[in-house]
């Protein structure tokens, strides 16, 4: 199997109605183990359709650029102790969720589903900022080359870095 040279991991909010969700992604460069991140915002299209055209593009544009890299995205699970919060939840998230796990196999581009739970405790800011992913300054805000990125974005990193710490690296 291959040895990704790109990792593309997003934080997918699928939330349009419920709320304006925001997208997190990040690309990681293995080789030279860079990060860079940005956010597709639900705010900023006037549909649910709409947002989520923009994050299937987003995946289209960095296969096309980048031949050697899979997509990890953040899997939802319901647990039991959200579950009454999520009555009657049009549940926007595991849609858009199917949506990139479709898009990715009928594109052929190779991809990785993972749940937070994962990597939450594993690649606490604290570890990621040792290893030079990230920045957390004294007041606490979480920066990447000097700028404030999104929770949704540092998550993203988190799945980047454990996807190619402890999968891409033993696909040799």
């Amino acid at each position: 199997m291959a040895n990704y040279k790109q990792i593309l991991a997003l934080d997918p909010s699928g939330n349009f109605k419920e709320g304006k969700g925001t997208t997190g992604f990040c690309l990681l460069d293995t080789r030279t183990k860079t990060v860079t991140t940005w956010d597709i915002k639900a705010a900023d299209y006037k549909s649910t359709e709409a947002y989520w055209t923009a994050i299937t593009n987003c995946i289209a544009d960095m296969q096309q650029h980048n031949k050697s890299i899979v997509v990890v995205i953040e899997d939802y699970m319901l647990y039991e102790s959200k579950a009454q919060n999520q009555i009657n939840s049009l549940l926007e998230t595991p849609r858009l969720i199917g949506i990139l796990q479709w898009y990715c196999f009928n594109n052929g581009i190779p991809y990785y589903l993972e749940f937070a739970s994962v990597v939450k405790k594993r690649w606490t800011n604290k570890i990621l900022a040792y290893k030079g992913y990230i920045t957390v300054t004294p007041s606490g805000l979480t920066t990447l080359h000097g700028e404030k990125i999104s929770r949704h974005c540092v998550d993203a990193v988190r799945h980047a870095v454990n996807y190619n710490t402890f999968i891409n690296q033993k696909k040799k």
